[in-house]
């Protein structure tokens, strides 16, 4: 797994990210393997923020980016390529050996062709907090279903219709499916997560507004199962499952 740090405050993402290396360096037996994290932000754009604080987020910083997959253990990253200093940020984690992909984005065809040229390889928790399907004005998600090899939906039949994912599943080779989990396992009632309050309502987690969407309450398990209720065969869903994404 890849557990996924939230935009926030640069010490607090550190601390996460120390956090998170620490654990993948001292496994014990019967724990999954962490991979590394997952940076998801703060070099992202305000304009699709999903249920992150837009105060917190960053324009690109190469040299902030550098350090920090220099000190930590970063598998992912998810960056905005749009945004000032988006190409610089993506150059340099890709040469850092991270995988980079695109999320919480607006960027346009033509944009997203150049950050696969600087090291994107996928595509961050595809049709979420990103710009859509218009047959006239193709978004980000209509990018991915064209060009993209590699993509990460969230599988909890809440954050993408179930047809969306039957689509998006014929339409990408290398779809895999993550949790996005903010509060898997916790009974109903209000938690705080990245700084911001939320509340969960059976498999629904949302900001206090009721309406937006704040992270899934799914385990990979759930994720997998949900896959197979689709009609999804065994040995396919066992592939499209193997890389498991959460947050904390």
């Amino acid at each position: 797994m890849a557990p996924t740090t939230a935009t926030g405050p640069v010490a607090k993402i550190e601390e996460a990210l120390a956090a998170i290396t620490a654990i993948g360096a001292d496994r014990r037996a019967g724990e999954s393997v962490v991979v590394g994290a997952h940076l998801e932000g703060p070099f992202v754009n305000p304009k699709r923020p999903g249920a992150m604080d837009v105060s917190l987020m960053l324009e690109g910083d190469p040299e902030l980016a550098a350090r920090w997959v220099r000190q930590y253990r970063i598998a992912v990253a998810t960056v905005a390529p749009e945004i000032p200093g988006g190409r610089e940020v993506i150059e340099a984690l890709s040469r850092a050996g991270c995988r980079v992909q695109v999320g919480h984005t607006v960027a346009t065809p033509e944009e997203l062709a150049r950050a696969f040229e600087w090291g994107c390889c996928g595509v961050t928790h595809l049709f979420n907090a990103m710009t859509g399907l218009e047959h006239r004005a193709p978004g980000v998600a209509t990018y991915a279903l064209a060009k993209a090899q590699y993509a990460e939906m969230i599988c909890d039949m809440i954050h993408v219709d179930p047809l969306v994912v039957l689509a998006a599943r014929r339409a990408i080779p290398r779809l895999y499916a993550m949790t996005d989990a903010s509060a898997a396992g916790l009974p109903d009632g209000e938690f705080e997560w990245g700084g911001r309050k939320v509340i969960k309502k059976g498999g629904r987690i949302t900001l206090m507004n009721g309406t937006t969407l704040a992270g899934s309450a799914i385990t990979m398990l759930d994720a997998f199962r949900n896959l197979v209720k689709l009609g999804v065969g065994l040995e396919e869903t066992v592939g499209r499952c193997h890389v498991a994404v959460s947050r904390t």
